[in-house]
């Protein structure tokens, strides 16, 4: 008979409450992204401080010897966030309407237009600087070699190496070899010079140039991917997250593809779904192995750029900084007198020892190291030796990067051109004939929608089933403090999706609600007096509707003409009150 138990699962991880949350997290996004837009930044940030804060305890529960079924169904709860709702530059936001899609298209097609156009000049631009290059290193052969055959007539030929004449060493066989590799080293080192020159500019208000001649990267794409609500810092700190999410992803499958099963209580092996029930074993953990490795080489790229960029602008800020500092009131003469020196031995031009240093590196490998950590440091001193002057960038410049970054800019819209009344007829022939592809943009995101629901359709499936068929007990009773917190959260984003779609549902069925609003004051013997003001633009009445009244006599309902008193100038400026119910309670 068999003795297998049910697995004793975890409340504190994935419990009703808090798989509840999660779901109606992912639903009230998805309903939100579509209906306000603008409300994207903050639905992301909480989605995302949660995604983060499952992330770490995943990875501390993996460390306590949790079942790998367990940890599979954590894993959809990740993942299921980065593929249902949240999104690292917001494409799925994008996607989401027609009138967004087409606008990502455009942009992303204009932007790829450039990078291909400016590829396109910095490769012919490095085919004429190797064709120099050469061109150089022919007309310096030609020249050695007229100098050798003026030697041979003399009769003085040497065949030792300039170096290897200095240190006297004759030039054999066995020193070709060496002699090969160093002219190689010296055409590298060269070619690397002008790559930095070339990227780099010559003025001494800019970064240290080793620290600008980096290999350029496809920023402008990400850019153009990035939804305008959304802020770049927001846009690292999801990329981040989700390439944690990626590297132990990628762990669990190893961990799992070993075979060694630590279910506790758990007599066959787990099951999950994949479109019907699959045990955890064989082509499935492949399967998600593939996954994992096609995830790694996605998010990779933009990862690697964005952190590259990160640690780039505090490099850049460090450096500011000090150099603010040294060039402050407060610095001492003798520090400016010193940096002054330092900068005019600089600028003097190359000095012979470094010049000396810089041709005869390429011959150790390890010297090729040593000059470019001397030229930073020299190119450091530089940089900090000059004082900043005009537009020259300053450390207070770089707080407000991060500003910008962090907070974002408001977008400038212009206002619609007011065209004659059209009836909905002609309006919607008028924007097919504008409009001819936005039947295909209409797919687009019609398509992107029926994704994101199945997609969330299927991860939903994906737990629930999961956590049935392998008798997971424990984690359908929301009695632990753990649930409640995810489980509140999910309520209240979902009540304020339903609260954010009917006020939309109640805009379009009265487009009017822009000239409507409640007037609030407190009446003469202490009641309070609620009024409807209606404004009509370019009329000169004002209606209200007065459900209660001051006290007094009870009256019927009356049409009567008021004059705007002077409290009321300022917000009933150029309108008439006319009431068109007053009621009066004794």
């Amino acid at each position: 008979m068999s003795t297998c138990e049910p697995i004793q699962g975890n409340p504190d991880l994935y419990g009703i409450g808090i798989r509840i949350g999660v779901y109606l997290q992912w639903a009230s996004a998805w309903v939100t992204f579509l209906i306000d837009a603008k409300s994207a930044q903050s639905i992301l940030d909480t989605n995302s401080a949660f995604v983060f804060a499952v992330t770490i305890a995943t990875i501390i529960a993996s460390r306590r010897d949790t079942g790998h079924i367990e940890l599979y169904i954590m894993l959809q709860i990740l993942l299921g966030f980065f593929v249902t709702t949240l999104s690292s530059f917001g494409v799925r936001i994008w996607l989401m309407t027609p009138s967004r899609a087409e606008k990502l298209i455009k942009k992303a097609h204009e932007e790829l237009s450039n990078y291909g156009r400016k590829k396109k000049e910095e490769r012919m631009e490095l085919k004429r600087a190797v064709k120099e290059a050469r061109e150089r290193a022919r007309e310096r052969r030609a020249r050695e070699k007229r100098a050798k055959e003026k030697r041979v007539e003399k009769g003085s030929a040497n065949t030792r190496l300039p170096l290897a004449r200095n240190l006297g060493i004759v030039a054999s066989e066995s020193s070709k070899l060496h002699w090969l590799l160093a002219r190689i080293l010296v055409s590298l080192a060269h070619l690397s010079t002008l790559f930095s020159e070339s990227l780099t500019s010559s003025s001494t208000s800019q970064v240290p140039s080793a620290a600008a001649s980096v290999a350029a990267l496809p920023v402008n794409l990400f850019s153009a991917l990035k939804f305008p609500e959304l802020t770049w810092s927001g846009v690292v700190w999801r990329t981040t997250t989700l390439g944690l999410i990626s590297v132990y992803n990628i762990m669990y499958w190893e961990e799992v593809s070993t075979g060694e099963s630590n279910d506790p209580g758990n007599c066959e092996a787990p099951v999950v779904f994949l479109f019907s029930k699959q045990l955890l074993l064989g082509s499935v953990v492949q399967l998600g192995r593939a996954i994992a490795i096609i995830m790694i080489v996605l998010v990779g790229p933009p990862i690697y750029t964005l952190i590259w960029l990160t640690v780039k602008i505090h490099y850049f800020g460090i450096l500011l900084l000090i150099r603010d500092i040294f060039h402050s009131r407060q610095a001492p003469e003798l520090v400016g007198a010193a940096l002054s020196r330092i900068n005019k031995i600089l600028h003097q031009g190359p000095l012979p020892v470094m010049e000396a240093f810089h041709n005869y590196s390429a011959l150790f490998p390890s010297g090729m190291v040593a000059v470019v950590a001397l030229k930073s440091s020299l190119d450091f001193l530089d940089f900090v030796s000059t004082k900043p002057t005009g537009d020259a960038a300053r450390f207070t410049d770089l707080l407000k990067v991060f500003v910008s970054l962090g907070m974002g800019k408001p977008s400038i819209q212009q206002a619609p051109e007011v065209g004659p009344a059209l009836s909905r007829a002609d309006t919607m022939l008028r924007r097919k004939a504008l409009h001819p592809e936005s039947s295909y943009w209409r797919v687009l995101s019609l398509l992107c929608n029926v994704y994101t629901v199945l997609s969330i359709v299927w991860f939903i499936l994906s737990i629930e089933l999961t956590i049935r068929w392998n008798k997971i007990q424990g984690v359908n009773a929301l009695d632990s403090t753990g649930q409640l917190i995810p489980f509140i959260i999910g309520c209240v984003s979902a009540s304020q999706t339903v609260k954010k779609l009917i006020l939309v549902v109640l805009a379009k069925i009265y487009p009017d609600w822009v000239d409507v609003e409640l007037k609030v004051d407190i009446g003469p013997e202490g009641p309070t007096v609620l009024g409807i003001v209606k404004h009509a633009e370019g009329d000169d009445v004002e209606a209200t509707a007065s459900p209660a009244g001051t006290r007094g006599k009870e009256q019927g309902p009356s049409l009567t003409k008021q004059t705007p008193s002077a409290q009321e100038d300022g917000l009933l400026s150029g309108y008439l009150a006319y009431s068109t119910t007053s009621i009066s309670e004794g």
